[in-house]
């Protein structure tokens, strides 16, 4: 075979696939994207060993799965820029396990947290990404707040909780730029007061409050911006670490989290809720 008819036959296999993962999904979303394309490329990870992960994962905590979940993702390069669509482009379904950024990343591990099998998880990208599910650029949750608020039934902001008499309220104009332009075209701007902990307020105690598998947003203090890096809080008997997809290191890892934080001002801290 030359390598025209294999790049032909890799392109029907990635369209068929597509097809087939689409035809699979639940009637809630089928009807959002049966018109559109999808891209999907699944790396070192299979239909099976995904299918493998969430049976393995079944009987524990949503704590616990985030934490096997995201281990698995150790060592997967960093790679920015990998969903498709904008303000002139239209949107298009993608799943990229072989190259992540921080803000996908958070949306795999929660994908497959809440999956009961690779077609769920298919679904549950699109529910998690989007706001009701529509694929499209402007339902796309691009800010951390937005992940937050669109996903309610699922995550929740324990920053408070975490960060009692010590967090602060802070609001912001997401997406609205210090001279009045935004960060992202065709995205309006909406008014949020933030919960933030001072990294300076982070003690033995907070650290305490903070659990196995909590997603953490780096605050930003840009405007028009909530965070600026996000992560998964990890504790094991080696520490307590922020696992995350990091640019500089090109690739997903394990940081020491005390150490990481002296780069931020604050962090933002969400919560799964309990498995549905």
């Amino acid at each position: 075979m030359d390598s025209g008819e294999l790049k032909i036959k890799v392109l029907v296999i990635v369209f068929a696939f597509c097809f087939v993962t689409l035809s699979n999904i639940s009637a809630s979303s089928s009807e959002t994207i049966s018109s559109r394309n999808c891209q999907i490329a699944l790396g070192a990870w299979s239909e099976v060993k995904i299918n493998r992960l969430i049976s393995d994962i079944q009987p524990y905590s949503p704590s616990k799965r985030i934490s096997m979940i995201s281990e698995k993702f150790l060592n997967t390069s960093y790679e920015a820029h990998t969903l498709i669509g904008s303000y002139e482009d239209p949107e298009k379904l993608v799943v990229n396990l072989d190259g992540i950024d921080c803000f996908t990343f958070l949306d795999y591990v929660e994908a497959l947290r809440l999956a009961g099998n690779y077609s769920s998880f298919i679904d549950n990208i699109i529910n998690i990404r989007y706001k009701k599910s529509r694929i499209s650029y402007d339902h796309r949750n691009h800010f951390f707040s937005d992940w937050k608020s669109n996903n309610a039934d699922h995550v929740e902001d324990v920053t408070r909780e975490v960060g009692l008499n010590k967090t602060e309220i802070l609001s912001k104009n997401i997406n609205l730029k210090k001279k009045g332009s935004f960060w992202l075209k065709g995205i309006k701007s909406q008014k949020r007061d933030l919960l933030v902990i001072s990294v300076s307020n982070i003690d033995k105690e907070i650290l305490s409050r903070l659990k196995n598998g909590d997603y953490i947003g780096l605050y930003s203090t840009q405007k028009g911006l909530d965070a600026y890096h996000l992560g998964i809080f990890i504790r094991n008997e080696k520490g307590s670490f922020l696992r995350h997809a990091s640019l500089s290191d090109k690739k997903v890892l394990d940081s020491p989290f005390l150490d990481y934080l002296q780069k931020t001002n604050g962090i933002i801290v969400y919560r799964p809720k309990s498995n549905t």
